[in-house]
C-alpha cells in the first residue's frame, strides 16, 4: 500500500539522522533562496498540537509536497495526500483525515522481517479505516507503553518509536484485536486510495458532489431528498447560497445511499447519477417463471471447476465450496443438489489439503526449534516460554497452539514419549493433546487423499 506523504517526511528525516524540524527548516530555507514568493516561514504543521499536519490536504501543503520534491528528486508525492480531490471535500479536514496517527502491528513487523523501515500507510489515515484490511486487526492509535495518541511521529523521525516515550510502538500480540468484518466505506477507500495513487484520479470539479445531487434530483427525486437529508446545510449557508462540500465520511454515506462509488461520483458525476438508485430486486421473492435460470453451459463450467481442483496438488490452496460457488454466481445449495458426490470429495479434498498444510507447518517449527536449540545464544535469548512460542509463530507461520505442542513434544525425554505413545491420551487434560492431534491427522489425512480420487466417467453427479 502507498506510504502517506507525513510518514516519508518523517523517514526522510530519520535516513538523514536529523529531526524532522531540523529537516522542514533545512528545507525552507532552500526553498526561500531559490523562490522568492516562499509562503512558508516556520515548520509549524511538523509539531502541529492541532489539526492534521502534514496528514492534511490544505493549500499550505502544496509548498511543503514542492520543497521534498525539489529536494529528493521525487514526484506525485501529492498521490500520497487527498489533495487531488480536496476541490471536492471540506476546507477542514475533520471527517476526512485522523488527528492521530493509526498503524497496524502486522505491517510494522513485514516491514522489519523484509529489513526496511516501517512506514505508515496512507489509507490508515482516513477516518472510516479501523482496521488493517490485509492483516484484518484492528488499527492501534495508542503507545502500548505509556498510552499516549500519537499526534505525530518521533522527533528522529523513526516511525516506529512513540513521540513521548521512545519505546516501540508494536505491542504484544496478546493486545492485538482482530477485526473479521470491514466497517463502514472501508471498500470505497481503499478504492479511493488506489485510483489517487495509480493517477487514475489527479483531479476532480470543485462542484462534483452538487452536479451529483442535482442530476439525481432531477431522474431520482426521492434518493435526492434522501440525499439531503444526510447532512443539511445550516441555516445561514441555505439562505445566501454558500457551496458547503463534504466531509469524507458524508461523502462515503451519500455514495452509499445511491448505490455507486466515491469514484465515480467524483470522476464523472453525471454518470454516476444516472446509474444512482438502479432498482435491485430480491430474487426470492419473484415468481418462479420470471426468474433466470441457470443453464447447461453454467453446470458444465461448474462441474469442471470441480473436477480441475480434484487434480490438483495437495499442496495448493483450495477454495472453499462458497467462495466457488459465489465465484461462478451460483449458490453452494446449487452445487450440492447437482453434483452431491462431487462436492462431497471436493469437501474431503479441501480438508486433505489443510491437513497437509498443518503437517508442513508442523515441521518447519520443529526444524526452526532445532535451530534455536542448537544455537546458545538464540537459545539465552528465547528462554521464556512464551517468548521461544511469539518467535516460532513469527517464523514458522504456524499457530500457537501448534507452537506449544512442538514444544511440549520436543522437552519430553525418549521415555516420556513412550510413555505418551502407549498410554495414548493423558491423565491430565491437554498433556498429549498435541501427539494425539498429530496421530489422528495423519490417519484422517491418510484416508483423505485415498477418497479424493477424480471421479471416472462412469460416476453420476
Amino acid at each position: 500500500m502507498v506510504e502517506s506523504f507525513a510518514s516519508y517526511f518523517a523517514r526522510l528525516a530519520y535516513l538523514h539522522a536529523i529531526s524532522r524540524s531540523q529537516l522542514a527548516n533545512v528545507l525552507i530555507t532552500r526553498h526561500r533562496n531559490l523562490k522568492d514568493d516562499c509562503r512558508v516561514t516556520f515548520a509549524g504543521p511538523v509539531y502541529a498540537s492541532s489539526g492534521t499536519g502534514l496528514l492534511g490536504y490544505q493549500e499550505r501543503m502544496d509548498v511543503y509536497i514542492d520543497m521534498v520534491q525539489e529536494a529528493s528528486g521525487q514526484s506525485n508525492l501529492d498521490r500520497s495526500t487527498l489533495i487531488p480531490i480536496r476541490s471536492a471535500l471540506g476546507s477542514q479536514c475533520k471527517g476526512s483525515i485522523k488527528n492521530n496517527r493509526a498503524w497496524c502491528d502486522a505491517c510494522f513487523l513485514e516491514d522489519m522481517e523484509s529489513f526496511e523501515t516501517p512506514y505508515d500507510r496512507f489509507l490508515w489515515a482516513l477516518t472510516p479505516i479501523e482496521r488493517c484490511p490485509v492483516h484484518r486487526l484492528k488499527l492501534r492509535e495508542i503507545c502500548p507503553a505509556c498510552g499516549r495518541a500519537q499526534r505525530h511521529h518521533h522527533r528522529s523521525g523513526n516511525p516506529q518509536l512513540c513521540m513521548k516515550c521512545g519505546v516501540s510502538l508494536i505491542g504484544s500480540a496478546s493486545g492485538r484485536v482482530p477485526a473479521l468484518k470491514p466497517g463502514f466505506g472501508e471498500r470505497d477507500c481503499v478504492r479511493l486510495v488506489g485510483a489517487i495513487a495509480s493517477g487514475e484520479l489527479t483531479t476532480c470539479a470543485p462542484d462534483a458532489v452538487r452536479t451529483f445531487e442535482n442530476e439525481v434530483a432531477k431522474a431520482h427525486p426521492p434518493l435526492a431528498r434522501a440525499l439531503q437529508e444526510i447532512s443539511e446545510p445550516s441555516g445561514l449557508a441555505r439562505a445566501q447560497g454558500y457551496l458547503v462540500r463534504p466531509t469524507l465520511r458524508t461523502l462515503l454515506s451519500k455514495s452509499y445511499a445511491s448505490g455507486v462509488s466515491v469514484v465515480d461520483i467524483l470522476q464523472d458525476p453525471e454518470g454516476a447519477a444516472k446509474a444512482a438508485g438502479d432498482l435491485v430486486l430480491d430474487r426470492n421473492e419473484m415468481p418462479v417463471e420470471t426468474r433466470v435460470q441457470h443453464g447447461d453451459e453454467l453446470l458444465q463450467e461448474v462441474r469442471g471447476e470441480l473436477e480441475s481442483h480434484l487434480t490438483r496438488s495437495l499442496t495448493e490452496k483450495v477454495p472453499s465450496l462458497r467462495a466457488l460457488a459465489r465465484s461462478k454466481g451460483v449458490s453452494t445449495s446449487y452445487i450440492w443438489r447437482h453434483f452431491p458426490r462431487l462436492a462431497e470429495k471436493y469437501q474431503s479434498h479441501k480438508r486433505a489439503a489443510e491437513a497437509k498444510n498443518a503437517w508442513a507447518l508442523r515441521a518447519a517449527c520443529m526444524d526452526e526449534l532445532e535451530r534455536v536449540l542448537a544455537n546458545p545464544v538464540e537459545r539465552s535469548r528465547l528462554a521464556r516460554r512464551k517468548d521461544l512460542e511469539t518467535y516460532l509463530v513469527r517464523r514458522s507461520g504456524c499457530t500457537v497452539r501448534t507452537a506449544r505442542g512442538v514444544i511440549f513434544w520436543k522437552t519430553q525425554s525418549e521415555v516420556e514419549r513412550q510413555r505418551l505413545l502407549a498410554r495414548g491420551k493423558g491423565s491430565k487434560p491437554g498433556e498429549s493433546f498435541f501427539l494425539l492431534w498429530l496421530e489422528r491427522m495423519s490417519i484422517h489425512a491418510g484416508n483423505l487423499r485415498r477418497s479424493t480420487e477424480p471421479l471416472s466417467k462412469g460416476d453420476e453427479s
